[in-house]
């Protein structure tokens, strides 16, 4: 996962998170609070492909929990897919790169 897309998961993620906090929802916000700083410390350390790929599996099962609470105003929806999209990118990116692609050389996604 580049930089890029590090970045570009979080600038969607971190407003998305702090408008749930205080809110019925903070628990799922805790944990993917706790994804994002297990993937970025990961990502830094240069962690093996399974264990990044563990923690964008572990975010993408906050934001689809989020997605399906019918406390999450609906407006965020498109949002959260997008976000969803992003980190399915990721994972890809990293199984590619497993198998022997280079991750350099995925897209940027668009901002959300």
């Amino acid at each position: 996962m580049s930089l890029a897309l590090i970045l570009s998961l979080l600038s969607g993620i971190v407003p998305l998170f702090q408008k749930y906090l205080g809110t019925g929802l903070t628990n799922i916000i805790q944990t993917g609070i706790t994804a994002i700083g297990t993937l970025i410390s990961q990502w830094i350390k240069g962690k093996p492909v399974t264990d990044i790929v563990a923690s964008l599996t572990a975010l993408q099962t906050v934001l689809s929990s989020l997605q399906a609470d019918a406390a999450t105003d609906p407006a965020d929806l498109p949002q959260i897919e997008e976000l969803v999209k992003i980190i399915q990118a990721g994972i890809e990116g990293y199984q590619e790169a497993a198998d022997g692609a280079d991750p350099g050389t995925l897209p940027v996604p668009p901002p959300v």
